[in-house]
């Protein structure tokens, strides 16, 4: 009978090391700046609700808020900027036809807490701004240059 070898990888390999849980209290989140597997640095929002950890992208699709800033009602983040709000399970907009942010998966090891770089939602834009509110977000920022 021939012996089989098996190599056993590690099962935080791929995740990047946060922080210890403790550090972010139940109800409230922090930023993180991590480097995924091509070199990327990604910045990421991670929020503890009630013992359980959620990442998305910590930058709004809308014009990049911190997400990580804005107010958490149950699972939904709205950015502190301008009101866009997205799921912190999913990275997706609670309504219809809404933008979404990267959401990542995390992992708690013996109380300290990982997050895995891929995505397990890639976020879209699918709105549009109005053509309107482009000519006006243009001249506002021409006029503000000068």
């Amino acid at each position: 009978m021939t012996k089989r070898s098996t190599t056993r990888h590690s099962t935080t390999s791929n995740l990047r090391y946060l922080c210890r849980t403790a550090e972010i209290n139940p109800g409230e989140s922090k930023s993180f700046l991590i480097v995924n597997g091509t070199g990327t640095e990604l910045e990421i929002a991670v929020f503890n609700v009630a013992g359980k950890y959620y990442a998305i992208s910590n930058r709004c699709k809308h014009e990049g808020g911190p997400l990580s800033e804005g107010e958490l009602t149950e699972r939904i983040i709205t950015c502190p900027w301008h009101g866009w709000k997205y799921s912190i399970a999913d990275g997706k907009s609670p309504h219809k036809g809404g933008d979404s942010v990267d959401s990542y998966e995390t992992r708690v090891l013996k109380g300290m807490l990982y997050v895995n770089p891929l995505p397990t939602n890639v976020g879209k834009r699918v709105s549009v701004p109005h053509t309107s509110y482009n000519k006006l977000k243009n001249s506002i920022n021409s006029y503000l240059k000068q």
